[in-house]
């Protein structure tokens, strides 16, 4: 009957594994054209303002420079930077096998700082081009490039917003993708509810997640392939979770999750 059993939860995970690789690719073939979408509206958008002799004025170089480097230097002042990247990586890569909801949750609240941090700087910037142009009201030359610079530097943090959403919006479907799949007989719904009461024990998000992995009858391999941890780590977060649980072993451990 185990046997049995662990047949059939393997075959579901298959399933579930050919499904999630068709959600992703959709995904990405949806990614692509959005961003081409983007491109193409921004493009016509100036032309149609603007005139075809006219894209060299929407290029400021030292407002791209300073956002870009700003940006840059405070991602290793925080922990968003490496889950902002591992997104990017994730919303443009075609083999999203193996991607935890943890890490798209992290990524996603990443991209929303870094959204946030690039429309900070644009407000600094309108603050100083206004800033200069009070200083200098009686000369009007100063005005045209202080308003140009101010309107570029929103201009500048829009497109990058939407390029964000954009990334945002495939992660967010998959979240949604990761939390419609079912494991076995389980449900998502039953799935939140047995991670909700993992957490209720003590035990941390990653072990809470590792923990409803291991009930699954999942070998620590696929468990670490699945959340993109090494096998040794694995072994430590279910040694952790043994000692908060009082049990004694995985199969006590699957048997108590089992009746949560």
């Amino acid at each position: 009957m185990g046997k049995a059993k662990t047949r059939t939860q393997r075959n579901g995970e298959d399933d579930m594994k050919k499904m999630w690789r068709r959600v992703t690719k959709n995904l990405n073939g949806r990614m692509l054209s959005a961003e081409i979408a983007l491109i193409v509206f921004v493009l016509l958008t100036i032309l149609t303002t603007a005139g075809t002799g006219a894209f060299y004025e929407y290029i400021d170089t030292p407002t791209l420079l300073y956002m870009s480097v700003f940006t840059v230097l405070i991602l290793p002042f925080t922990d968003k930077g490496k889950h902002f990247f591992n997104g990017m990586r994730i919303a443009f890569s075609r083999k999203c096998e193996g991607v935890s909801r943890m890490e798209l949750e992290k990524a996603i609240t990443a991209m929303k700082f870094i959204k946030n941090v690039v429309f900070l700087e644009a407000g600094i910037t309108v603050a100083i081009c206004f800033v200069d142009l009070l200083y200098h009201m009686d000369d009007p030359a100063c005005l045209g490039p202080a308003l140009a610079v101010s309107g570029l530097s929103f201009f500048y943090a829009s497109v990058f917003a939407l390029f964000i959403l954009l990334m945002m919006g495939k992660l967010e479907s998959m979240v949604v993708a990761y939390m419609e799949e079912t494991t076995g007989e389980e449900t998502a719904e039953d799935s939140q509810t047995v991670y909700f009461k993992l957490r209720a024990l003590g035990l941390t998000d990653r072990e809470a997640e590792v923990a409803r992995l291991v009930s699954c009858e999942m070998t620590n391999k696929e468990i670490g392939q699945m959340l993109y941890i090494s096998d040794t780590t694995v072994k430590k977060h279910i040694t952790h979770i043994l000692e908060k649980t009082g049990m004694e072993d995985r199969e006590k451990l699957t048997e108590m999750i089992k009746k949560l």
